[in-house]
């Protein structure tokens, strides 16, 4: 994976991520074109609203759809529960014990 990651809110993307070892037989020449359309599309987007825009999309069209959203509510939960733990373990200087809420 190349191209470089950014911060919300801190930096700037400088260039959009690129998988650069295409593993999916018969479109190896698609990665140039691919990567083409990448860098058209994050250069007049803001990465932070093409983002958003994509999850709001998708929970839509998982509810118009009767179908599981790309990233459904167990997980997402269990990325605010890494964050959290890494916040945590910042400000006190200490392991914080895993995990951090009841999963239910």
């Amino acid at each position: 994976m190349t191209g470089a990651m950014f911060i919300a809110g801190v930096s700037t993307m400088k260039a959009p991520p690129s998988n650069d070892m295409w593993g999916i037989p018969g479109e190896e020449d698609f990665l140039d074109k691919f990567s083409k359309e990448d860098r058209e599309i994050f250069s007049a987007t803001d990465p932070i609203d093409y983002s958003i825009g994509a999850q709001q999309l998708n929970f839509i069209e998982s509810i118009t759809h009767d179908r599981e959203p790309m990233v459904n509510a167990i997980e997402g939960r269990k990325v605010v529960e890494v964050f959290t733990a890494i916040y945590q373990s910042q400000r006190s200087g200490e392991l914080v014990k895993w995990p951090l809420f009841n999963r239910q």
